[in-house]
């Protein structure tokens, strides 16, 4: 009995020693999807070199829906939800427009990353010998696209109410003082 105690007791250790939060660690890390996308580039390159010409455009394809799903929807749709349950859930202050700002502007990095490699290395170079594998990735991507451009939207939509909520509070402050000056009077 004491012996799986003890080794419980060192699994949570080991768990709590792996497991550090930081501040960042709900935000989007560009390096680490740059790194994902010379992967992305070096994979290309194999299906290229060990590939027959006919299967390349199908190869381009499954390289399609590995980048969305694992860079789109696994990373930048997690964080895009995060950032839209946190700015619902908590008040509105000058800290979350701050991360709401940070998320927005690394969320439009990233996805300019996802469309541009997606259309130049796998739309362009791989898929390019077959119009129809051509179509049916570009449509895939915008599909992706326009949930991400949705939920962006509703995004910047949040940032602006809080930026004229902020505003409005300042001007009926300031306002107040001078109605209190003018009442002085």
């Amino acid at each position: 009995m004491s012996v799986h105690n003890t080794s419980a007791k060192q699994t949570q250790d080991v768990q709590s020693k792996s497991l550090e939060i930081s501040d960042n660690d709900g935000l989007l890390n560009l390096n680490d999807a740059q790194k994902y996308i010379h992967w992305l580039d070096e994979s290309v390159q194999r299906v290229i070199q060990l590939s027959s010409q006919i299967e390349i455009p199908q190869y381009a394809k499954d390289l399609l829906e590995v980048l969305i799903e694992s860079l789109g929807i696994n990373y930048l749709d997690v964080v895009l939800d995060n950032a839209l349950e946190r700015s619902s859930s908590e008040k509105q202050s000058p800290e979350m427009q701050s991360v709401l700002r940070q998320v927005l502007h690394s969320a439009q990095q990233l996805y300019n990353l996802i469309t541009t490699a997606a259309n130049r290395q796998l739309i362009g170079h791989l898929a390019a010998d077959s119009p129809t594998v051509q179509k049916e990735m570009s449509l895939v991507l915008k599909h992706y696209g326009s949930t991400v451009e949705g939920k962006m939207n509703v995004l910047r939509n949040i940032l602006i109410s809080i930026e004229n909520s902020q505003g409005r509070d300042s001007s009926t402050r300031s306002g107040k003082k001078k109605w209190d000056k003018l009442a002085r009077w």
